[in-house]
């Protein structure tokens, strides 16, 4: 059961009208967040992060109520430091994400569980294939400049190599998938382009190479298929968090980091460097060594203990 709130973003230019309706927004968030807590009344709160967890994890604490946070990327946003210090277990998703603070413990970040049985890297890189396989994600919202400028890189980097390439691109909705088929068509890559991909874990299966974002969520996938990737962090991002969350894997070389502003130099050669199946395989390999338990049964067995206590 969801929870509609208002649209908080402050667009008066005026310091002192700016001012007044940041903190009436933030008075009637506050508002929301109790009215949505009487009608639910939870036992246990589990913030993810994000201004809306701040007002309804006081509420429950004031009223005696189990608060825990799990931050998701390598770096800490502001409402879970902020919470910490009230919340009664604190989750990382990533190592060091609050500078080694005694209170978190590191919990990999929970993912479908159909992803656990895919099969390991060994068993699903075919080393005497001739095709390789690269899935560009752009995000559940697309990436424009992954949908305009990859497939042209792609497709300078298919007359560089022996290896016949193969496309599967996720591209969301706000291009026309018609323009996408056309960049690969015309380059003789056989492809597949989709606004959505509804089975991840048969797109992680088919792919040899992931070219993707670097948010929380899927380089946490990555780790638990072990695919090789390269993660082009949005630049945008929140304190820079997305380079923070490749540099999980681009340090112990299970993947390669590209900033958006260096593609056109770096990436056809850093592609070039590892465009060899058993390059590929021993990237995966890295990744799916370092994977955990399944945290969503560990999160589990979390909460029934909480509960038990009440």
């Amino acid at each position: 059961q969801g929870a509609r709130f208002f649209n908080t973003k402050i667009n008066n230019k005026n310091k002192i009208f700016a001012w007044i309706d940041k903190y009436s927004k933030i008075f009637r968030i506050t508002w929301q967040c109790w009215q949505v807590y009487k009608k639910t009344h939870p036992a246990i709160i589990i913030c993810f992060g994000g201004y809306l967890t701040v007002p309804i994890s006081l509420i429950a604490k004031l009223h005696k109520k189990s608060v825990i946070i799990y931050e998701q990327n390598a770096i800490a946003g502001n409402a879970n430091k902020f919470l910490l210090s009230f919340a009664d277990i604190a989750y990382s998703g990533f190592p060091n994400a609050f500078k080694n603070h005694p209170k978190v413990k590191t919990l990999a970040n929970p993912v479908r569980q159909e992803l656990y049985n895919i099969p390991a890297p060994k068993q699903r890189y075919n080393l005497q294939q001739q095709t390789l396989k690269i899935l560009v994600l752009g995000g559940s919202q697309g990436a424009r400049f992954f949908n305009t400028k990859l497939p042209y890189y792609l497709k300078e980097l298919q007359k560089k190599i022996e290896l016949k390439i193969e496309i599967w691109h996720q591209s969301g909705i706000q291009d026309r998938q018609e323009d996408i088929y056309k960049i690969y068509d015309k380059s003789n890559l056989k492809n597949k382009v989709s606004n959505f991909i509804n089975n991840m874990s048969e797109a992680y299966s088919w792919a040899d190479l992931v070219i993707c974002r670097a948010g929380a969520m899927t380089v946490s996938e990555i780790i638990v298929t072990g695919i090789a990737a390269v993660f082009i962090p949005y630049p945008y991002a929140k304190q820079d968090h997305q380079t923070a969350n490749a540099k999980i894997l681009t340090n112990i070389g299970g993947a390669i980091l590209i900033q958006q502003q260096d593609i056109k130099e770096k990436i056809i050669p850093e592609l070039e460097k590892i465009f060899h199946k058993d390059k590929l395989l021993s990237m995966a390999n890295i990744k799916h060594q370092t994977q955990t338990d399944n945290s969503l049964i560990l999160l589990n067995k979390t909460l029934k203990k909480l509960l038990i206590k009440k």
